[in-house]
């Protein structure tokens, strides 16, 4: 029985390994080490949407598009989502966002600095996409 245990534990060890290496900041990209964090310049994107629940960067709700950087777009829910960092102390650890702007998807950095551009200028008290 023990053989069989440790028979698998490498299978389980690769499985776990590509799921918590990944980096990709898509949704599902697992837990908070997959969620991108903002190392660029942080500023306001027009047009941002985001969603965050219990779940993190799980199967998202509305903001199921399927478009990459730079495509066409109306509206954020045309485009990928991405899975960004929360700053610490809020209810969240991550959540999801895509943007449209100009009519282009915007890219995952950019998004993720969008969010964090929004929730630093949040009024006291209000509530947002990680809280």
């Amino acid at each position: 029985m023990l053989r069989a245990l440790f028979a698998s534990m490498p299978v389980l060890a690769l499985v776990t390994f590509a799921c918590s290496s990944s980096n990709t900041g898509t949704p599902g990209s697992g837990g908070s080490s997959g969620a991108l964090s903002c190392t660029g310049d942080v500023k306001t994107v027009n047009g941002l949407a985001s969603e965050s629940s219990t779940f993190g960067c799980g199967k998202p709700l509305s903001l199921n598009g399927d478009a990459g950087a730079g495509a066409a777009c109306q509206t954020a829910e045309d485009c990928m989502a991405t899975c960004c960092a929360c700053p610490a102390g809020k209810k969240f650890d991550e959540a999801l966002v895509a943007a449209c702007v100009d009519g282009h998807c915007i890219d995952s950095q950019t998004a993720c600095c969008g969010l964090t551009a929004d929730i630093q200028s949040e009024p006291a008290g209000s509530t947002g996409p990680c809280d």
